[in-house]
């Protein structure tokens, strides 16, 4: 029986990014003209669209944003640090015999970067970086076609990650420590929301162990 696949998110999931990016969003809306970003904490409680309504973000103008964004964080890799627990829970699943993957709009030398620089490069046998501007669920359905993949299960932070992955077909698990709130996450009906990476463990653990299918 081949082992199950576990995609993951990037920023927010594994990487905590968000302030780091909070920070480089702030410094690009005030360079182009646009309002400035709300606190971090109120941005948790609202999705994607609702973000850009608020900045008055052209959808025309996003592809100049996430190629900013992108270059902004390279220079700050070194700064972001893996979120808590998030070691402890990936060697575990590596060391049982999941495939591992990572699927972000970052860029593949930053997930790369980050990934050497803690020593886990080895883990991931996939790190797919495209732009989800025209639909993430496109891309994981491309994904799992591509690959052959049988039983696989999407670990995200954001409430389009859910969307995304149930469009998909794909069970999904939220973490509760990257961009949205708990709330936020449950309104989008995950199978199950994780608080924190050992609950994130168990909760696979309990739906499929690769040493005693």
């Amino acid at each position: 029986m081949a082992a199950p696949v576990i995609l993951f998110d990037f920023d927010g999931t594994i990487a905590d990014t968000l302030t780091c990016l909070w920070q480089i969003g702030q410094h690009l809306a005030l360079e182009a003209g646009y309002p400035s970003l709300p606190p971090l904490e109120k941005l948790r409680d609202m999705h994607s669209q609702e973000i850009l309504e608020v900045l008055g973000i052209p959808v025309v103008q996003l592809p100049w944003v996430v190629r900013r964004l992108r270059r902004e964080l390279s220079r700050r890799m070194g700064e972001v640090r893996l979120c808590g627990g998030m070691d402890r829970a990936l060697a575990s699943l590596y060391g049982q015999g999941w495939t591992l993957g990572i699927v972000t709009s970052n860029s593949s030398c930053n997930v790369r970067a980050f990934l050497r620089q803690h020593q886990m490069e080895d883990w991931f046998a996939v790190v797919h970086s495209e732009s989800a501007l025209l639909g993430k669920s496109r891309i994981l359905r491309r994904l799992v076609r591509q690959h052959q993949w049988g039983d696989v299960v999407y670990v995200g932070d954001e409430t389009r990650d859910v969307v995304a992955a149930k469009s998909a077909g794909l069970p999904v698990i939220a973490v509760a420590w990257g961009f949205n709130t708990v709330a936020a996450l449950q309104a989008a009906c995950p199978q199950a929301v994780a608080l924190d990476a050992e609950q994130l463990l168990g909760i696979l653990n309990c739906w499929w162990s690769p040493q005693n299918p």
